[in-house]
């Protein structure tokens, strides 16, 4: 999660615990257990100076513990002359989830949560730190995919849309105030009851203005994914506003006899546990043109009745480093829409298709059990949705 606090004449921005990172690993516990272990939870953290990383030494870091029933500080120490830290807690929640926070330039980094199921020690992977930027490096789209449902009972249609940013830089990007954001994105006009999904920042941390929607989180260098839904009328025409370039632009059409005009091609038809999608596809695409979708019902194409039958290709997010997905396969998805579960295991599968040559046996069996778990998940949202019709 991402909170605003106000920090003398300016906006401060303030990372916190990641919403999707803890909720995955919260909702898959049976509930707390108290036990008289001790914990020791261990690690580094480093700052990105002038492209090199150097040891980040004499600052605090805490020790957090995240439990169903809410959330505590459990200690803190300051890191030695390597950048390392050791915290300690003498009572543990074996069923919590436990994690450090460094805070930096008035940005505060989490490490990736851990369970302490019983052990006495762990250890996390390096925090990295930056130094803060308002005005650059400029944060660019590497993939927005959209996918618009057919029309529901109010003759609405609903549409979700799923965005990964990139900061290229060596500087965490942050706000410098509420009319300065990190990054907008512009909605279609009309669209309403706007609902953020389980992204990698908070919902908190995004204001909208208008048909504007402005991110306000830091954003350090990296990716960060963004997954967000709104309604549009039931109107004919919809026009996609495409303010960003990116580098692939994927839509998905429930409706596959509309007509679609603008920077983007049909490549096929796409159906999944009997949905059926029309699928137009630009990698890369250029910021202006909008793509413009005309629900007019156009005759069918030849390409239509050729239907491939692709189980983990609903949504498909490319170029997602393994790092990434590494965090994925340590804390499932919770959310339990069809569309978002359809596209994580996309997103799974298109990094391990790309990675699998570095990764090892153990990496390799995550996968194979993350990517079991959500499409159990998958098919059994697929059968209430379908139950519900």
């Amino acid at each position: 999660m991402v909170t605003v606090a106000a920090g003398g004449a300016s906006t401060r921005l303030v990372q916190s615990i990641p919403r999707a990172c803890v909720t995955g690993l919260l909702l898959t516990l049976s509930g707390p257990s108290t036990a008289q272990v001790p914990f020791q939870l261990s690690g580094r953290v480093y700052a990105v100076v002038d492209g090199d990383t150097v040891p980040l030494v004499d600052h605090w870091v805490t020790l957090h513990m995240v439990s169903m029933t809410g959330g505590s500080m459990l200690d803190s120490g300051r890191t030695d002359q390597l950048g390392i830290y050791v915290l300690r807690t003498a009572q543990q929640d074996v069923n919590a989830l436990y994690l450090s926070s460094v805070q930096y330039r008035d940005v505060t980094y989490f490490s990736t949560p851990v369970r302490a199921a019983g052990m006495s020690a762990d250890t996390v992977a390096p925090l990295m730190v930056y130094d803060t930027s308002s005005v650059a490096p400029q944060i660019a789209v590497t993939q927005r995919h959209v996918v618009v449902r057919q029309r529901n009972e109010n003759g609405e249609r609903p549409v979700l849309e799923l965005i990964v940013l990139e900061n290229p830089g060596q500087f965490t990007r942050i706000a410098g105030n509420s009319t300065q954001p990190v990054w907008q994105h512009t909605l279609p006009t009309g669209a309403f009851a706007l609902q953020m999904g389980e992204s990698d920042v908070s919902a908190d941390a995004f204001q909208r203005f208008g048909d504007t929607l402005s991110l306000l989180a830091p954003i350090p260098p990296g990716q960060k994914q963004l997954v967000f839904s709104y309604t549009i009328p039931g109107e004919r025409r919809l026009e996609l506003p495409v303010d960003h370039a990116a580098d692939r632009f994927l839509v998905l059409l429930e409706d596959t006899s509309s007509s679609v005009t603008g920077p983007i091609d049909r490549v096929g038809t796409e159906q999944m546990e009997g949905l059926r999608f029309a699928r137009y596809d630009a990698a890369p695409v250029a910021a202006g043109l909008p793509v413009v979708i005309d629900f007019t019902g156009q005759p069918l194409d030849l390409a239509d009745f050729w239907w491939v039958i692709v189980a983990t290709t609903l949504l498909i997010f490319a170029a997602v480093t393994i790092t990434w997905w590494r965090r994925v396969e340590r804390i499932p998805a919770t959310s339990d829409d069809p569309d978002v579960l359809a596209a994580r295991i996309a997103l799974l599968d298109e990094n391990f298709a790309r990675e699998r040559e570095h990764m090892s046996d153990g990496d390799r069996t995550a996968y194979e059990n993350t990517r079991a778990e959500l499409k159990a998940r998958l098919n059994t949202a697929l059968a209430r949705r379908n139950y519900q019709r």
